[in-house]
């Protein structure tokens, strides 16, 4: 159920940052995500996911202790 949790979070979080524009630099941490009327947090199933995006399309997404680099446009 945690890792079911974790994508689901992970997805709604790229989501919504895709959907951003213009200048965007900056450093993204989800908070809660509502499910079916549902507030669930990461803190409750002991996770942290974060994004830090930089204006020139460079960035890392750290999930659980994992840092990726990423690229966005």
């Amino acid at each position: 159920m945690k890792q079911v949790f974790l994508v689901l979070l992970c997805g709604l979080l790229i989501l919504i940052l895709s959907g951003c524009s213009g200048a965007v630099g900056g450093i993204y941490k989800l908070d809660h995500a509502t499910a079916d009327g549902l507030r669930l947090s990461p803190d409750s199933y002991g996770v942290n996911v974060k994004i830090e995006k930089k204006d020139d399309g460079a960035g890392t997404h750290t999930d659980a202790g994992v840092t990726l680099e990423v690229t966005w446009e």
